[in-house]
């Protein structure tokens, strides 16, 4: 990918009569969320701006290993309501605002607003959005650094390595492609020898007890659509949510993977796809929701539980049919 120079020249324009921000990304950040998030709050200090991190509903032990998140100005689910002390709110890794939460409020009654996304279906929800075709936000983020000259740091360079790790799959999607490598062969000259090997350890080598647990029951609610798409139902509050879905996906003979998860009074949806012409984007539009082809997800308020869920199966089934004849 590459960012037009008038882009980079509109963002420093923006920035430059900024003096505070507040950095917003979606519910249950996964890596590329989270990873940007860091990034973008070194990007704006940088720039000489002040900035402070919202997290919401994020697993903090997952993220523990990140030995510098101590030194960031960062928030957990907090209700920030003076959001009119910042000049801006910049989201990222958000294709809509609905997907911020509570902190859709916050962006509300924002004066000034960015957004910075890979998302093709993002909803230009912004004052500025800057959306491109890219892996992840960090993959963004990254040519930003470069285009405005600023240094990348080991910090930083460890951030954009988790968001591209994550948003890749550890390059096993179908979005890997020779520049990311490139990219990727350029933030390892700036971090630790040790750090890409812990960043892969701490994300996918090693599970907690209760995670693997939570994952016990994903299976255990397993039920197969047309011999080769997963589908399963938990009731489990619980701030574990980035990978529950890859439990089904790896299944043998499995192209696509469906979790429905209840959480309050939302059902979260998410929808996962092996194959390039298996389409889940597609499906997730149907319940509200968008993301990538091979990676989706949607919220539905539940109304009716017995009801609702009955509606998602046939839907699941009816919508896979085309696949599996």
């Amino acid at each position: 990918m590459e960012i037009k120079k008038e882009e980079i020249t509109k963002f420093k324009n923006i920035i430059s009569s900024t003096k505070s921000a507040l950095i917003l990304t979606h519910e249950y950040p996964d890596g590329d969320a989270l990873g940007s998030a860091l990034a973008a709050f070194y990007l704006l200090k940088a720039l000489g701006v002040k900035a402070k991190i919202l997290f919401q509903k994020i697993n903090k032990e997952d993220w523990a290993f990140i030995d510098f998140l101590a030194d960031l100005d960062i928030e957990y689910d907090k209700d920030l309501i003076n959001v009119t002390d910042y000049d801006l709110v910049l989201v990222v890794d958000s294709s809509n605002p609905q997907r911020l939460g509570l902190a859709e409020d916050l962006l509300a009654t924002a004066k000034l607003s960015i957004n910075i996304d890979h998302h093709v279906d993002n909803s230009r929800f912004a004052t500025w959005n800057f959306v491109e075709e890219a892996t992840s936000v960090g993959e963004i983020l990254y040519f930003f650094f470069n285009k405005l000259k600023i240094v990348i740091p080991r910090e930083v360079a460890y951030c954009l390595l988790v968001s591209i790790i994550t948003d890749t799959g550890r390059f096993r999607f179908s979005n890997t492609t020779r520049e990311i490598f490139l990219i990727v062969a350029d933030l390892f000259g700036k971090v630790k020898t040790e750090d890409y090997f812990n960043i892969n350890k701490n994300i996918y080598s090693e599970v907690s007890l209760n995670k693997s647990k939570l994952m016990g029951e994903v299976i255990n609610k397993l039920i197969i659509y047309h011999d080769n798409i997963a589908f399963s139902y938990i009731d489990v509050e619980s701030a574990f949510e980035d990978g529950l879905i890859d439990a089904l996906l790896s299944i043998k003979n499995m192209i696509a993977a469906v979790l429905v998860r209840k959480n309050g009074d939302i059902l979260k949806l998410s929808f996962r796809s092996k194959r390039l012409d298996v389409n889940v984007r597609e499906l997730a539009a149907l319940f509200g929701g968008g993301g990538h082809i091979q990676a989706a997800g949607a919220k539905v308020a539940i109304e009716d539980l017995d009801t609702q869920l009955a509606d998602i199966k046939e839907k699941v089934a009816t919508y896979f049919s085309k696949y599996c004849g």
